[in-house]
């Protein structure tokens, strides 16, 4: 049985842009890592990929 989960994340305000984005990035990377290899072909960034 699956579920439908949100999670609404809050980066630190006084966070660079450049981290920021990194951090985005890393994310977007390992959840695309985790839905190729089979182990959480549900995830979705967006609600649009679901």
């Amino acid at each position: 049985m699956l579920f439908h989960v949100r999670m609404d994340v809050q980066l630190p305000h006084d966070l660079s842009v450049e981290a920021h984005a990194d951090v985005l990035a890393r994310e977007k990377a390992y959840s695309r890592q985790l839905q190729r290899s089979g182990k959480r072909p549900q995830l979705a960034t967006h609600p649009s990929e679901i």
